[in-house]
């Protein structure tokens, strides 16, 4: 039998286990199509980070949520994001599916405790070809996107005139699915634009790099760039903000700051370290 401490303790760490859920998205204008979601949320007062997850062609909901929540859980950041996968209207992602993912983002931010300044995408294969449409589409919408296995070339080339998304590729040079220079063509692509673009290139890796052992350094470290990333287009909290603005007024009257106040504004607006 456990110790009663033991036992208490235990208890205590399942309190604070994330929570799974599934179900449908609707939107209560009725404009958008309902939409399949499978979510992993921590407990616990956030803000969270926010990861919309699209699976690749022929998957579902589920496809990405628990190899992600496992590469957090490892990188010991599973207690800062709700993982959200969900389910295109057909077997691929297609224009249809924009405004269902606009809704659930909404949806997700009435759910939880979301910052909507650290909003993420990630796609796989099919997934990540709609997000190399959908993405510069939705600046204001993601802090930054990733992509495995995917690419942004061709007619999936971005236009977007005002490029600051940041973009995150992985690819492995053996896919036998997609072929690798859809991602080297689109990094170069994004760049040509001015995006930021970190990417990665795995060699002899083939198509699974959502899950695979060999692509799950690249995964982790996609991760931890989506922790340092917030999105600029998305205003600060009012009280951040308010921060900043003292702080200005002080300095324009020749006064110096009190960067003890301002220092957790500066980590809450750009990031850690």
């Amino acid at each position: 039998m456990l110790p009663i401490v033991v036992f208490a303790h235990l208890l205590a760490c399942a309190s604070l286990a994330a929570e799974s859920t599934t179900g449908r998205i609707n939107d209560p204008a009725g404009a958008a199509p309902p939409v399949a979601y499978d979510a992993v949320a921590p407990k616990g007062p956030g803000p969270f980070a926010l990861i919309v997850a699209l699976h690749g062609i022929n998957g579902n909901e589920h496809q990405l949520v628990g190899q992600l929540s496992a590469d957090l859980q490892e990188l010991g950041l599973a207690d800062r994001c709700v993982v959200l996968g969900l389910k295109s209207q057909g077997a691929g992602w297609e224009d249809i599916d924009h405004a269902p993912i606009r809704v659930a983002v909404a949806w997700a931010s009435a759910t939880w405790p979301i910052d909507r300044r650290r909003v993420f995408a990630w796609g796989y294969s099919h997934g990540a070809f709609r997000l190399g449409v959908f993405g510069h589409q939705a600046q204001q919408l993601f802090a930054g996107v990733v992509l495995l296995s995917g690419g942004v070339s061709g007619s999936n080339q971005p236009d977007a005139p005002t490029p600051t998304l940041p973009w995150y590729i992985i690819h492995g040079d053996a896919d036998a699915v997609v072929n690798v220079d859809n991602s080297r063509k689109g990094a170069t692509a994004l760049r040509s634009l001015g995006y930021p673009v970190v990417y990665r290139e795995i060699p002899g890796e083939g198509h699974a790099t959502a899950g695979s052992a060999a692509a799950k350094p690249f995964r982790v470290d996609a991760l931890a760039w989506t922790d340092h990333q917030r999105n600029a287009l998305v205003p600060l909290p009012a009280n951040c903000q308010a921060l900043f603005d003292a702080a200005a007024a002080q300095t324009a009257a020749g006064k110096k700051p009190n960067l003890t106040k301002l220092l957790p504004a500066a980590v809450l607006a750009g990031g850690p370290q």
